[in-house]
């Protein structure tokens, strides 16, 4: 899941539903813009048109979205931030102590060269 899509779903987990216009104004972009993550994670069953809502006005689930539908996050779109936040942060760590362990190594360098050099003198 890319960054943007990313955070679209954390926008509809904080929030009991959004439409494309709400998003779009949190977002400062226009609909059309925001149209495509949602339409995204609607596909992958990340996000739905509010129940109520869609069997008020007979919606099916794979008619097209207008601006003003209200769409919510899914139990699986819960369970997919759930999943990709662990990832995230599990990649985050393990970034970090790579970087760690090359500085480590690196300074281990440094300190054997210098003590090298002073035998030689």
């Amino acid at each position: 899941m890319d960054d943007y899509s990313f955070s679209v779903l954390k926008l509809y987990r904080s929030r009991s539903s959004l439409t494309l216009s709400q998003l779009s104004a949190i977002l400062n972009r226009s609909w059309f813009d925001v149209a495509d993550p949602v339409l995204f994670l609607k596909r992958e069953g990340y996000l739905k048109v509010e129940p109520n809502h869609a069997a008020l006005h007979d919606i099916k689930p794979d008619d097209p979205i207008d601006p003003d539908t209200p769409i919510v996050i899914s139990f699986e779109g819960k369970a997919a931030l759930e999943a990709e936040s662990k990832a995230r942060k599990h990649y985050s760590f393990n970034e970090l102590r790579a970087w760690i362990t090359l500085s480590i190594a690196l300074v281990g360098l440094v300190v054997a060269i210098i003590s090298l050099l002073r035998q030689f003198h």
